[in-house]
């Protein structure tokens, strides 16, 4: 069990420093240029890239989390549509990274799977709930008693998984049916919680601990 665990501690921070490096250069934030609004970033060798939203200029706004945009029909991360947003209803949360529309709870731009967003709420990190599951960052957890559900460690590294079959395997069978892909990534962190009856690390349960 320690081995297991010590293996996925591994493996997570290699997806974290994985997605670190698609991140390739400095972001410069939402500005205008040419007179439209773009997303710019500053890459090391090539310069200032400045990629065009093809937003509305007279409803575009920088929401306070300065990674978040919207105007009259679509919300922003980091210059990327967020899919299925809705920007009338869509707002930050008191809490980093997170924010929500009518429908659904987002983080980092990416949807929490099958949330209630009237009743979610951050409980540390990126782990979270509503009133019937817990979820590791937009991953819903199998946890046998939520009411005694804390995370142990805030050692944060966040990372972004886009193979379904990796994930499974890093994981375990109870993760069989969950999507992971390009469309639908998965968004987690590499703490260690518990809930009086199991230990948890990320979004998994470690078998016999």
């Amino acid at each position: 069990t320690l081995l297991r665990s010590l293996r996925m501690r591994r493996t997570i921070h290699l997806v974290a420093v994985a997605f670190l490096l698609s991140l390739a250069g400095c972001a410069d934030g939402y500005q205008k240029s040419g007179g439209e609004w773009c997303y710019v970033i500053i890459n090391t060798g090539s310069g200032r890239t400045a990629t065009p939203l093809n937003a509305d200029d007279r409803t575009f706004v920088v929401l306070d989390d300065k990674d978040y945009a919207k105007d009259s029909t679509s919300v922003f991360y980091l210059g990327e549509r967020i899919k299925n947003a809705d920007p009338d209803t869509f707002r930050l949360l008191d809490a980093p990274r997170f924010a929500r529309d009518e429908k659904s709870v987002f983080l980092l731009g990416h949807s929490v799977i099958g949330v209630d967003p009237d009743t979610f709420r951050v409980i540390d990190g990126v782990y979270g709930r509503d009133a019937s599951r817990i979820y590791c960052g937009t991953v819903p957890m199998e946890v046998e008693n939520m009411e005694g559900f804390t995370v142990l460690t805030y050692d944060s590294c966040v990372g972004i998984a886009y193979g379904k079959e990796s994930f499974v395997s890093r994981y375990g069978d109870s993760f069989a049916d969950l999507e992971v892909s390009r469309e639908q990534p998965a968004v987690i962190d590499s703490q260690w919680a518990h809930d009086g009856v199991a230990y948890y690390y990320g979004p998994g349960k470690v078998v016999g601990a």
